[in-house]
């Protein structure tokens, strides 16, 4: 069974364990195994969090969950777009999926409760969807290439095989320079 992780931002906590509870019944659904859950202050602790847990091997996927409400001033519109860069920028960088449950940015205080669902299990989902049409049901880090390439004999055949090809190039190179030399041996033409 798949293993992922849930982090969560601590503002709004309320609203926060509500979507927690609902991220741990989508992955019971979805027959993944949430690992560890870890709890950050805020939004822009997210992607560190992230990261870290992405760098565990026995964890597969990593769904956020958070609140940027609308403030007076451009702030959460500017810190959620920086966290969300982040975030993609990690799945590319762990090779990984991160399920993004955060409300906002821009969340008006009426937006956030009947969205509280919704977020919290498609960001579950994601990382189940992505998991199986990567791996057909079998987690990214147990995938058959990866264990191929981790193989000492496919790792030495693959080595051979490059010196190989180097080696057919530097023959082919000076029997280009040697049949075309003007004073080349007669056995050489």
């Amino acid at each position: 069974m798949p293993n992922i992780a849930l982090v969560c931002g601590s503002f709004h906590r309320e609203f926060i364990e509500q979507m927690l509870d609902y991220a741990r019944q989508e992955a019971t659904k979805h027959e993944l195994d949430v690992l560890e859950v870890v709890w950050v202050p805020g939004a822009m602790e997210i992607p560190l969090a992230i990261d870290r847990l992405l760098a565990n091997e026995e964890i597969d996927g990593v769904a956020c969950l958070g609140i940027i409400e609308k403030g007076q001033t451009q702030h959460g519109l500017a810190m959620g777009q920086a966290v969300i860069k982040s975030i993609i920028e990690l799945q590319l960088v762990h090779e990984k999926p991160v399920g993004l449950g955060i409300i906002g940015p821009g969340a008006e205080p009426e937006h956030i409760e009947p969205r509280v669902e919704p977020h919290a299990r498609a960001a579950v989902a994601a990382i189940s969807s992505m998991l199986r049409c990567h791996g057909q049901g079998v987690s990214m880090s147990e995938s058959k290439f990866q264990k191929l390439r981790e193989n000492p004999v496919f790792r030495s055949f693959v080595a051979f095989s490059i010196f190989r090809a180097f080696y057919g190039v530097g023959i082919l190179a000076v029997t280009y320079f040697l049949s075309t030399s003007a004073e080349a041996p007669w056995y050489v033409s």
